[in-house]
């Protein structure tokens, strides 16, 4: 059921996710061990959050929790299920909520050395931080973050950590290091050929020299990061790419905003 369930959800099946597995849990409930029954709740919580019933996703991410701390052992189950809960959490805007449930899961993640789950740990307390703006906080698990990287070759992580990172920098305008993080995710993105963080990262640039009172050079890169938008059929930047050409155009220098994020980078489930 867990593994069908899971299949399910990968194509949207989220309904027939729901009724098998609630009918499973009424009949089965009290037979089976509870780390199954949590694996269950998971999967209810996925197709609660992925249909938009966030208060339903996040009761049965709970109750996931409340079974796996029935061993204590079952550390990771336990990881994962702190992470799952921060994201329902953020996506409520119950950003206190999401902070402690990050930090409840990068304890364990440090206790027994996960680093997959520390990079993503990392980057989603920063994220939330950042939510909240407390950037120097944001700036100090984003670094983390991409010191870990670093370390164990996780490319992807390097220069997504420092896209955001030039993010927060702008927001606390230290426009020096904001340049410095935001061309390095530039060579990186170049490198590794990714179109969308591309994009990203010249509207970050160009977000940059807008605060720098370059027009020239914001338009410069705003009509980049539009190009490679239309090129790719990229539909989440090309709003935005439009959005701020024409605000360049009418040289009013944009309001600042909550920064953008590449879709890559945006908060998922603890994946094992």
């Amino acid at each position: 059921h867990v593994g069908i369930g899971t299949l399910r959800l990968a194509v949207g099946e989220y309904d027939e996710v729901l009724a098998e597995v609630q009918s499973v849990l009424a009949r089965f409930d009290v037979a089976m061990s509870p780390l199954v029954v949590a694996e269950l709740h998971d999967l209810l919580g996925k197709a609660f959050y992925f249909k938009g019933d966030l208060a339903n996703s996040a009761e049965h991410f709970e109750l996931a929790l409340a079974k796996r701390r029935v061993k204590v052992e079952n550390l990771r189950g336990v990881l994962r299920s702190h992470s799952n809960l921060a994201v329902i959490y953020g996506a409520q805007q119950r950003l206190d909520d999401a902070v402690s449930a990050n930090q409840a899961a990068l304890e364990i993640a440090e206790r027994i050395g996960d680093t997959i789950a520390l990079t993503l740990l990392y980057t989603n307390l920063a994220s939330d931080y950042a939510e909240l703006r407390q950037n120097e906080l944001a700036v100090e698990f984003y670094r983390k973050g991409l010191v870990l990287a670093e370390r164990i070759g996780n490319v992807q992580g390097l220069r997504l950590a420092h896209h955001n990172l030039a993010d927060e920098y702008r927001e606390l305008m230290q426009f020096d290091s904001a340049l410095t993080h935001i061309r390095t995710a530039i060579d990186l993105a170049d490198q590794t050929d990714d179109s969308h963080l591309m994009i990203a990262c010249r509207l970050t640039l160009a977000e940059i020299y807008i605060d720098l009172q370059n027009q020239e050079l914001a338009e410069l890169e705003a009509r980049r990061a539009f190009e490679l938008a239309e090129e790719t059929g990229d539909m989440h930047w090309l709003p935005v790419c439009i959005d701020l050409l024409g605000k360049i155009s009418k040289t009013i220098a944009p309001k600042k905003q909550l920064s953008q994020r590449p879709a890559s980078s945006q908060k998922t489930f603890h994946i094992e």
